[in-house]
């Protein structure tokens, strides 16, 4: 008998343990646990009835990740609205393109004393562009999927990289 029970024993003090936690709260005095307790002691999450103060650290931090520089003002927009929100309101804005009129009328290579430089087109749109997000991601996604400029007109790099905005 004394076999059994030393095999036994590690599983019958687990099941102990285990009940003794319970489900997160007990009922007291008789009383019914309210279905938010459940809905609790089931491993959810409470949505946060604020959202948490974003500091300048964590605002800078993430401008440097999801834009191309963080700026002051966009540190204090950050640290106002909150990641989440300015995420949702940088997929609502419309992607921003770069115009391929100017291009249009050049051969390739693009005189350079024409002043219209498509090399710089998409640094420009990463600069001034409000959908800075999107605009960071276009960059990311044309790091992985690259196109050679060498052998292609002008125009097509640009028209690639407004599919990958758009």
């Amino acid at each position: 008998m004394s076999g059994v029970w030393r095999r036994s024993a590690p599983v019958i003090g687990a099941l102990v343990l285990l009940q003794a936690c319970g489900g997160g709260s007990s009922p007291v005095a008789g009383k019914a646990a309210s279905d938010e307790t459940l809905a609790l002691s089931a491993g959810q999450v409470a949505p946060a009835a604020s959202a948490a103060k974003v500091t300048h650290y964590a605002a800078s931090r993430f401008a440097e990740q999801a834009t191309f520089a963080p700026t002051p003002a966009l540190v204090a927009e950050l640290r106002a609205k909150g990641f989440e929100q300015w995420i949702d309101e940088q997929f609502a804005l419309p992607p921003s393109l770069i115009d391929t009129k100017p291009f249009l009328s050049f051969e390739f290579p693009v005189p350079i004393e024409e002043g219209h430089n498509y090399e710089a087109a998409f640094p420009n749109l990463a600069v001034g562009a409000p959908d800075q997000l999107r605009v960071r991601v276009t960059w990311s996604l044309s790091q992985f999927i690259v196109i050679n400029d060498r052998e292609h007109h002008h125009t097509s790099v640009i028209v690639y990289m407004n599919v990958l905005q758009q």
